[in-house]
């Protein structure tokens, strides 16, 4: 799995970090609340494509960023 959260899948993202959803909805991809979507979705889109595809103001994508990074970190830490 890659360390960079714009390198990894959505999927990926969601797998190591379930709350790491909220945080994604709440930044404007809502699709995603929806089951079916995200199954359907998630796993085909890196995070890097899905900003491409829902671009956001600099400063909302540095706060998603940092959301996920500080979320993928406590993954990794508890892991370890």
């Amino acid at each position: 799995m890659a360390n960079d959260p714009l390198e990894m899948k959505v999927s990926e993202i969601l797998e190591a970090n379930p709350a790491a959803l909220g945080v994604l909805v709440e930044h404007g991809f809502t699709p995603l609340a929806q089951p079916y979507l995200r199954k359907l979705l998630a796993h085909t889109v890196t995070l890097e494509q899905a900003l491409r595809l829902r671009p956001l103001a600099p400063e909302r994508e540095r706060s998603l960023l940092d959301q996920l990074g500080d979320l993928l970190a406590d993954t990794a830490e508890v892991r370890a």
